[in-house]
């Protein structure tokens, strides 16, 4: 009586293998890429708006008008995506700790 793993049955488990074991790791890859990516572009984001709010600051102290601050931190406000709750999340995953 003959095997039910011939050859070309064990040849032909063993390149799906290879390929479904290569496709994950594609996507790990692209994962990885993906969040490193956001962690950038957060950190930018970040960076602009808080340059941003300094010079109203420093204008509106100079000019002594508080007015200034709210003006140009409200639109700021309205349109952030992430809370900082989200940030700190995402920042403490980049560093391994789930």
């Amino acid at each position: 009586m003959t095997s039910f793993w011939t050859l070309t049955r064990k040849v032909a488990v063993m390149l799906t293998l290879a390929v479904l074991l290569s496709f994950a790791g594609l996507i790990a890859l692209q994962i990885r890429a993906t969040q490193v990516s956001l962690l950038e572009t957060l950190r930018q984001e970040a960076t602009i708006k808080s340059e941003m709010l300094a010079v109203a600051v420093r204008t509106a102290v100079a000019g002594g008008d508080g007015a200034g601050v709210e003006a140009e931190y409200l639109p700021l406000a309205k349109t952030a995506r992430l809370n900082s709750c989200e940030c700190s999340r995402l920042r403490s995953r980049r560093q391994g700790n789930y």
